[in-house]
């Protein structure tokens, strides 16, 4: 190893990858940036991504690779915080990649309290789509309104685009939950109560890959529910204005019902959750900024059921 005060811990959760760990383990190792302790943390793997991760592995002493009972996604990344010893945290997940000079870019502004960086997705090794915010310093008077609007929220709020620091995790004891839907960004909204300067790089070097198999996804029961599970996340930890409040609450009404837009009486019978809920009720039109959230706010009140079943097909068909 380096000198520890630059050391870069890097958390790799593995489950069933086998196809794209080598590719994952290959781009960290060929990093321009090398001061690195890598754990990859196996979270019961039943196909032979073990054993492609220990072949990468033990090519190189800065590999630890962790073979673990299954767990779900939060515990591996728990497992590989409680081993960490970098004064900062990168989190990969182990079907994606990074360009060379993904962590030299991060470790530039290692000084800020959370950097966060844009990315790119890769469908059949094709690239599709890119995500490169504008390069600023969020402060903590502000960052509540960045990152609670369409523009900024979707990147703000996932975990394996970011540089954390090791520091505030620890002494805040801070954890991914294990729970259906929403754990990366309930564990940002516990981190950026810590956070005073945040830094956003306009860079797009990590590459999330979209599996094919996985773009329709299952029917999660409880949709409604587990949305705003992540809203009373952010309400607890960041003690959200009315105008954030309403923006997370037409995002879970996005969620929800854009994952139900298939079946008419499945889309009904969310819409009529989410009207009769009191965390809808709560909300007023004047508290929405956004004229898509408007429009759908009307919607419901107007019990425009048809109408807005349509637009979701179409929302959908537009982000697959």
């Amino acid at each position: 190893m380096e000198n520890n005060d630059n050391l870069v811990t890097v958390i790799v959760t593995l489950y069933n990858k086998e196809r794209y760990i080598e590719r994952c383990l290959r781009s960290i190792a060929g990093q321009s940036y090398s001061n690195l302790e890598i754990f990859v943390v196996n979270d019961g793997s039943t196909d032979n991504s073990l054993l492609k991760a220990k072949q990468i592995g033990s090519k190189d002493e800065r590999f630890n690779i962790i073979d673990k009972k299954n767990g779900g996604l939060s515990s591996a990344r728990n497992y590989g915080i409680k081993l960490a010893h970098g004064k900062e945290i990168i989190f990969i997940d182990g079907d994606d990649y990074i360009d060379k000079e993904y962590i030299s870019n991060l470790m530039k502004y290692s000084m800020y309290d959370l950097v966060i960086s844009g990315f790119y997705e890769s469908l059949n090794g094709e690239k599709i789509k890119e995500c490169k915010p504008r390069s600023q310093v969020i402060y903590k008077d502000n960052f509540k309104d960045y990152v609670f609007n369409s523009k900024h929220y979707f990147y703000c709020v996932l975990a394996w685009n970011k540089l954390f620091q090791t520091s505030i995790i620890k002494k805040n004891k801070l954890q991914f939950e294990n729970i259906v839907m929403g754990e990366d960004a309930d564990f940002l909204f516990k981190y950026l109560v810590y956070c005073k300067k945040i830094k956003i790089i306009a860079k797009a070097n990590y590459c999330n890959v979209i599996i094919p198999n996985t773009l329709s996804r299952k029917k999660v029961d409880n949709l409604w529910q587990h949305n705003l599970e992540v809203v009373d996340s952010a309400q607890r930890n960041l003690s959200l204005s009315k105008n954030n409040y309403a923006f997370l609450i037409l995002r879970s009404i996005k969620v929800t019902l854009g994952g139900n837009c298939k079946r008419y009486l499945d889309f009904k019978a969310s819409f009529k959750e989410i009207k009769r809920s009191l965390e809808f009720k709560n909300i007023s039109i004047a508290n929405i900024s956004e004229r898509q959230n408007a429009l759908i706010y009307i919607g419901i009140k107007m019990d425009l059921i048809r109408f807005l079943q349509v637009l979701f097909k179409i929302k959908t068909k537009e982000h697959v």
